[in-house]
C-alpha cells in the first residue's frame, strides 16, 4: 500500500526528511561560500592598469624683458614686462607708458605658463599711477601661442578711481 499525502509530508516522513536535509545543506553551503571568499570583504579584485596620461608640454621659457604695444577701452600705449620664471610660475615688474613715453603706471606681474598658454595678473598698487596717487588697478589676461620671443594676448581690468576697462590687446617682443 502507498503512503498517504499526510504520511509523506508528516514530520519524519520521506519528503519532510528530504526537505530538511536540503535546507541544512543549503545553509552549510552558504556559510562555507561566505567564509571562503564568497564575500568581497578583505579580498582584492583585480583591476585594469591605469590608462596612460597624455604627456604634458613643458612650459615655454619666457624669462627676460618684453616690450610692445597695448590698447584697451582707455586708449593705446606701450608696456614693458621684465619676467623672472621658475618652472611654470612667472613674476616681475611691469611699466606702462603713453605713446609719447610718459609713464602711466608701474605694477607687478604674476602668472602661470602651461605649454604655450599664459594666464596673468598685473597688480598696480595705490601711488603707482601717474597723476592718481590714491588709485590702484588690477589687470587679468591670457596669451596663447606663446613663444620664447613673443607674448600676445588679451586683457581686462579695473581701476579703483575710474572703473573697469576692457577689450585689451597686447603684443610684446623680447628685447
Amino acid at each position: 500500500m502507498l503512503p498517504t499525502e499526510a504520511q509523506i509530508l508528516a514530520p519524519g516522513g520521506p519528503v519532510h526528511k528530504t526537505a530538511v536535509l536540503r535546507a541544512v545543506a543549503t545553509v552549510l553551503l552558504l556559510l562555507l561560500t561566505t567564509s571562503c571568499g564568497g564575500s568581497s570583504a578583505g579580498t582584492s579584485t583585480p583591476t585594469a592598469p591605469p590608462a596612460p596620461t597624455a604627456p604634458t608640454t613643458p612650459a615655454v621659457s619666457v624669462s627676460g624683458t618684453y616690450s610692445g604695444s597695448v590698447s584697451d577701452s582707455t586708449g593705446p600705449g606701450k608696456m614693458t614686462w621684465t619676467i623672472s620664471q621658475s618652472g611654470a610660475s612667472l613674476s616681475g615688474p611691469v611699466t606702462a607708458t603713453t605713446e609719447l613715453g610718459i609713464v602711466s603706471f608701474t605694477g607687478t606681474l604674476s602668472g602661470t605658463v602651461l605649454g604655450t598658454s599664459l594666464s596673468f595678473t598685473v597688480n598696480v598698487p595705490a601711488g603707482s599711477m601717474s597723476g592718481f596717487p590714491t588709485c590702484s588697478a588690477t589687470i587679468t589676461g591670457t596669451a596663447a601661442g606663446l613663444t620664447a620671443s613673443t607674448i600676445a594676448g588679451t586683457y581686462a581690468g579695473t581701476n579703483s578711481c575710474t572703473g573697469p576697462f576692457s577689450a585689451g590687446q597686447f603684443s610684446l617682443t623680447k628685447q
